[in-house]
């Protein structure tokens, strides 16, 4: 291989090719000198070497990999982003898709009746009796399920109330609001508190039919809480559909105090989603609305 030398300071004027038309292209590069020499000498110089094959398959092995990573992380990227926004879309389909489903059959099952929604006034549940106590037809296949599945367990559940109307919860209302009242309670006072414990009228959801209260015979509100039935009802309620309407842990968000007896059916599928994200009726009701 010939060795052509240059003078630094012809730098960087371009070194001229051979007239030969065959000639290969040139590489000007710094002359390599013996380390003992090159301390004596404070002058550079440089030569021109012929561009081998050789120097071009080792760029191309150097270029290639680097290459062809650059193109299988830009693929992966493009297809880890296109699943990724799929996948979002597919669950935004089947979450609309499921609340619309839920909003379209269970209209009336998340009906909320409370201090601050009222009851429509024409509003009259489909009756019919089960243990001898009134509730809406929609109920009862769910009910008796939940019932003979407790009973196979040894709990003997019975019905205590049920769908009651407007007269009597005015009646019931209007007892209570007397004995607070005589127990020295100011009139504002006392209204505010009958509301938690009996329901004025058109504000009670025990007109609905599908509020009931569900116990063990000759058995108090403290002693039903403690006992095994209660926990299997609580734990087990969901899969028929029921949800503890007045749970000790949401008395700010229903406004009534907890009752272990009250449970109110809303559909086994939002049953179940109120008992995966913890919320109450209210809490729940809210939630459905926002996701229309």
């Amino acid at each position: 291989m010939k060795k052509f030398a240059f003078k630094k300071n012809l730098l960087p004027i371009p070194v001229k090719r051979f007239l030969d038309i065959s000639a290969e292209p040139l590489l000007v590069c710094k002359k390599q000198k013996f380390k003992l020499f090159s301390f004596f000498s404070d002058k550079s110089e440089y030569i021109c070497r012929k561009w081998s094959h050789k120097n071009t398959i080792k760029c191309l092995l150097i270029i290639l990999p680097i290459a062809i990573s650059l193109i299988l992380v830009g693929g992966i990227c493009f297809s880890v982003n296109e699943k990724f926004e799929s996948f979002i879309s597919k669950n935004k389909d089947i979450k609309e898709c499921f609340l619309q489903q839920d909003n379209k059959n269970n209209n009336d099952l998340l009906m909320i009746v409370n201090a601050k929604t009222p009851i429509s006034s024409d509003y009259y549940p489909n009756l019919t009796q089960y243990m001898q106590i009134k509730c809406d037809k929609k109920i009862i296949k769910n009910l008796d399920n939940m019932i003979n599945s407790a009973k196979k367990l040894g709990f003997d559940l019975i019905l205590t109330k049920g769908f009651v109307c407007q007269n009597t919860i005015k009646q019931n209302y209007e007892t209570k609001l007397n004995q607070l009242l005589s127990d020295g309670y100011t009139r504002v006072r006392a209204e505010a508190a009958a509301e938690k414990i009996e329901s004025s009228p058109n504000k009670s959801e025990y007109q609905t039919g599908l509020l009931v209260d569900i116990g063990l015979k000759n058995m108090s509100s403290a002693e039903f809480a403690a006992s095994n039935a209660y926990k299997w009802l609580v734990d087990n309620c969901v899969d028929f559909g029921f949800i503890q309407r007045y749970p000790k842990d949401k008395v700010d968000k229903t406004g009534k105090e907890f009752s272990p007896f009250a449970f109110r059916f809303v559909g086994k599928t939002n049953a179940r989603k109120m008992r995966t994200l913890s919320m109450c009726l209210e809490e729940y009701f809210r939630y459905v609305n926002a996701n229309k």
